[in-house]
């Protein structure tokens, strides 16, 4: 009875992942029809991580301002990941960002034109490592279930 209870705890995690898994997909997807305007990259940060491993990785944040239908916006998130970017990817874009808000050139942001207000986004790309991860951990999870569950 203790392994059937422990067999459907860990479907019920499969099933949170499932629903986080679709939840980006769906998100990148309609990410792709959002429309670009130029902004005014006001900060940007390099915040560096450790997970536990000794693994240090870094994450990049930003502030920026833009106009969409003759109103003024602002906006915080830099990616579809909460600023990670990519693996080594993070220093690039913040270099690039740094460079922009430097040199005060404007840069270019995406804009649901159906809530401009809250959501905007300075890179619209999927970071494959992260996400892969994520689905391999909920295949595993999910496996794992299931065996506990019918065995």
């Amino acid at each position: 009875m203790i392994v059937l209870l422990f067999g459907l705890l860990l479907a019920v995690v499969c099933c949170m992942m499932l629903y986080g898994i679709a939840a980006t997909i769906y998100e990148f997807y309609t990410m792709q029809y959002w429309v670009q305007v130029p902004c005014t990259i006001l900060e940007t940060e390099l915040h560096f991580h450790s997970d536990g491993d000794s693994d240090l990785f870094n994450v990049v944040s930003a502030k920026y301002s833009f106009a969409y239908g003759g109103k003024k916006f602002e906006g915080t998130r830099v990616g579809l990941h909460n600023g990670h970017l990519g693996k080594d990817n993070n220093s690039k874009f913040h270099a690039e960002l740094k460079e922009h808000m430097d040199a005060k050139k404007t840069f270019r942001c995406f804009v649901d034109p159906k809530k401009p207000a809250t959501n905007s986004v300075l890179y619209r790309r999927m970071c494959w490592e992260k996400f892969l991860s994520v689905v391999f951990f909920a295949c595993l999870t999910g496996g794992f279930s299931f065996w506990i569950v019918a065995f």
